[in-house]
């Protein structure tokens, strides 16, 4: 399986097929990632439809342990509300965060698949452990205040469209004549980060590994940026904020 990619791609947890995308390939436990994948941010309740999706799963005999990076009051609830285990604040990617969550339920490494929404974390996570990886979109777009102190992916550049939005556009000029050196840090190094930048007209480190600090050194580095000076902006906790 390629480590920076996921196994399989869907738009929602809904469209993954219980039989042919779980039973058929011989997976019996699941992890599942919460914050957009089940839970959407914005409204912090559980959808019908992954309410009946989550009851399939259980009633074919596949095990289920929730595993999120988050540790707040929602997460838990949801986790109560459901009667699933949950593994929260588990620090995603790195590998104790899986190990904990496979060890809560049993799990064996080969017949265990994550589901998340987020490549870095869920995807790499799961991969550096030898397990394979469903990505799905995010639920909503709404995120956690921290999140949002330039990343590329769903930050200025949205993955189902590939075009930065005009509004977008006005902003980066805004900022720009204002005097503020940009530079673009993405863990993506496919084209269209790099069309988005070359576009811009801005620098960009991409494949850079977030949250690993060298990303962030690269990116300073780029753009001769003094440390207390500069400000991250992205979509996601861990990569961006942490």
């Amino acid at each position: 399986m390629p480590f920076f990619k996921p196994d399989r791609y869907f738009a929602r947890l809904t469209d993954v097929d219980v039989d042919a995308d779980i039973l058929r390939p011989g997976f019996t436990h699941l992890l599942l990632d919460v914050d957009n994948t089940i839970l959407p941010r914005d409204t912090e309740v559980v959808p019908p439809d992954i309410l009946a999706w989550i009851a399939r799963v259980q009633e074919a005999g596949v095990v289920i342990c929730l595993n999120s990076n988050n540790w707040h009051e929602p997460v838990l609830a949801c986790a109560r509300n459901l009667g699933l285990p949950l593994v929260r604040g588990s620090v995603k990617p790195l590998p104790f965060a899986f190990f904990a969550a496979r060890r809560r339920i049993g799990a064996p490494r080969r017949r265990t698949l994550v589901i998340g929404d987020q490549l870095v974390t869920d995807g790499w996570g799961a991969h550096f452990c030898g397990m394979r990886v469903y990505l799905l979109a995010p639920l909503c777009q709404t995120d956690l205040w921290h999140t949002r102190l330039l990343d590329v992916d769903n930050t200025i550049l949205p993955r189902d469209t590939e075009v930065v939005p005009p509004d977008i556009l006005a902003w980066i000029a805004r900022v720009q004549e204002a005097g503020v050196v940009i530079c673009l840090n993405s863990n993506n190094w496919h084209e269209p980060v790099l069309a988005c930048a070359r576009n811009l007209g801005l620098p960009l480190v991409r494949g850079s590994v977030k949250p690993l600090p060298f990303a962030f050194f690269a990116a300073r580095r780029r753009i001769g940026a003094p440390r207390r000076r500069t400000l991250v902006i992205g979509d996601q906790l861990v990569t961006d904020g942490w």
